[in-house]
């Protein structure tokens, strides 16, 4: 809140304070002061003006001061507000910590589980077990490998048509007639 308002709030109610007392005390040593003074503004005019003006400004000072009370109660409303979804959110934050300490806390004991058992096995018997899985899981990659180059690039196949008497395959060497002659040099 704006140090502005704060001291608009303070000097209105100072004033009513004041005013307040001022009648109280006359009211409580001088009884007979108040209906004096009433007497007496009702036949002077000028008193009547001052005392409407003075009333008016009280008024204007109540006003002033109530509207910086609802503004500093709006404001305490929005932190009110705002500290309540800060709590939420550090409740849901202590849980979730809660829950990841307890996941930790299981993965560290079969973590442990799991080293105490690389060790009780013997150095001899994790070289075996290390031996059996890369073969194996050498040879699957490597099927795996081979279907993808086979499906990525299938195989081309040449069309083989029968050979008959009369034809020649491609790669055997041409047939001479015995009936013609062979150039003779």
């Amino acid at each position: 809140m704006s140090t502005e308002k704060v001291t608009k709030v303070k000097n209105a109610l100072g004033k009513v304070i004041h005013i307040t007392t001022k009648e109280m005390f006359r009211s409580l040593f001088f009884p007979g002061y108040i209906i004096y003074e009433v007497l007496l503004d009702s036949q002077k005019p000028e008193n009547i003006d001052s005392r409407l003006a003075r009333l008016e400004q009280i008024k204007q000072d109540l006003k002033e001061a109530i509207s910086a009370v609802d503004s500093l109660q709006s404001e305490a409303q929005q932190r009110k507000g705002e500290v309540e979804k800060l709590r939420a959110a550090i409740k849901k934050l202590e849980e979730d910590k809660n829950n990841v300490e307890n996941i930790l806390q299981v993965s560290e004991e079969s973590f442990a589980r799991l080293l105490s058992r690389a060790n009780s096995k013997g150095r001899i018997r994790g070289w075996i077990d290390g031996l059996i899985v890369g073969f194996v899981s050498g040879v699957i990659s490597s099927l795996v490998a081979g279907y993808i180059g086979n499906v990525l690039n299938p195989p081309t196949k040449t069309p083989s048509a029968p050979i008959l008497d009369n034809q020649t395959s491609p790669s055997a060497p041409p047939k001479t007639n015995s009936k013609t002659p062979v150039n003779q040099k």
